[in-house]
């Protein structure tokens, strides 16, 4: 045997072997595709979907609402705006040592660093894009009346 027909063999081994690899990184990669796929949430609702009947954009205008009394402004918290502003105006007094943000708002001298202006202006922020996302998918539904397009728009 020829050291040209031992070259020739070497290469169509390589080729045969390079081919195999190939083919089982093809049908790897192709498989993973499953795996990266990943289903919308069952007990939420996303995207367009929320603009397809008048009742669920109903139900994320509810939502708005629930978290701007319960997360943003009026929580019964020390970090509710009621409780703060209390506080502020000597309406109450804070017996604790242990609040240092609300004893700014009791000494009437509040710090840029207070981090519950931060959440107040931070949960405030949140709704007004919220509310701000669910009118524009009102606007761009084409599922939706023209009545309850005026009604949430209004």
């Amino acid at each position: 045997m020829t050291s040209t027909n031992k070259t020739i063999r070497g290469i169509i081994h390589t080729i045969h072997r390079s081919s195999l690899f190939v083919l089982m990184m093809g049908l790897f990669l192709g498989s993973c595709e499953e795996f990266v796929d990943i289903a919308p949430p069952t007990n939420e609702l996303t995207g367009s979907v929320v603009f397809e009947e008048a009742a669920t954009v109903d139900a994320a205008f509810a939502h708005i609402h629930s978290q701007l009394r319960e997360d943003v402004f009026t929580t019964g918290t020390v970090s509710g705006l009621s409780y703060l502003m209390g506080h502020y105006t000597d309406e109450l007094t804070l017996y604790s040592n242990v609040l240092p943000e609300v004893q700014e708002f009791a000494n009437g001298r509040l710090t840029s660093s207070n981090g519950s202006v931060e959440r107040l202006w931070d949960g405030a922020y949140e709704l007004i894009y919220a509310t701000n996302s669910i009118l524009e998918g009102v606007q761009n539904s084409t599922e939706l009346g023209q009545e309850d397009v005026h009604r949430f728009l209004g």
